[in-house]
């Protein structure tokens, strides 16, 4: 399958889910339709890169900890937040060490560039929420993920100008930004448009990363390592 061709299934499954979100159904329909997500890139993913099995087993967690995320962060109870965000901090370090595996040089501007926007977000977040003390330390933990996680797709685009990546990271962070604004600051937790909006940039921006990935895989001198 083509990523064109798959481009409109995931598109369906993302309206599929928003439209679960748009009618509150909380039960077995929402716990069908946001797994198949993450669980359709991974079977994309693994018709695509079966082939090249370092890059793969590097994905595939990223994925399969993405999922675990997803799951954790249905429930209410306290800990699934924590479970959620440690799920997604390993799923970020699997996404860097895709990178590094693929072997990129180390430029100071884009290093720099990454950082003032990764440091950017987490300063506003802090001038708009207080975040709960017990949380700090591991939000903060997260943030520095996510900085390295756009550290190398910015590195990334600057040698071999795989833009989605990038793209991807960058809604990513958007997202994260916003939920924990919602969850601490906004007092809309749990709006349908607040959860559509977070669900749709979360969606479109793992689409991104990954189809990016895939493309830049598949085109010459892609993603070869050094």
């Amino acid at each position: 399958m083509q990523i064109k061709d798959f481009l409109k299934i995931y598109g369906a499954i993302i309206l599929f889910h928003l439209a679960v979100i748009y009618r509150e159904n909380t039960g077995q329909m929402l716990y069908l339709s946001k797994p198949l997500i993450i669980i359709s890139l991974i079977l994309f993913a693994q018709s695509k890169l079966r082939a090249y099995a370092k890059y793969w087993l590097l994905l595939l967690p990223a994925l399969v900890f993405s999922l675990i995320g997803d799951l954790a962060l249905m429930f209410s109870e306290a800990p699934a937040f924590l479970i959620g965000m440690g799920a997604f901090a390993l799923a970020h370090l699997f996404y860097i060490l895709f990178y590094a595996k693929a072997g990129l040089r180390f430029k100071p501007i884009p290093i720099f560039g990454a950082v003032a926007f990764a440091g950017l977000s987490l300063y506003l977040l802090l001038l708009k929420v207080e975040l709960p003390s017990d949380l700090q330390i591991p939000i903060f933990a997260y943030f520095g993920f996510l900085a390295l996680h756009l550290i190398f797709a910015t590195l990334s685009y600057t040698e071999r100008k795989l833009i989605w990546p990038l793209i991807g990271i960058a809604l990513f962070i958007f997202s994260d930004w916003w939920i924990a604004y919602s969850k601490f600051g906004g007092g809309f937790e749990e709006h349908w448009h607040n959860r559509i909006l977070i669900m749709f940039t979360y969606a479109v921006a793992q689409g991104a990363i990954i189809l990016g990935l895939i493309q830049g895989k598949e085109a010459k001198g892609g993603l070869h390592h050094k």
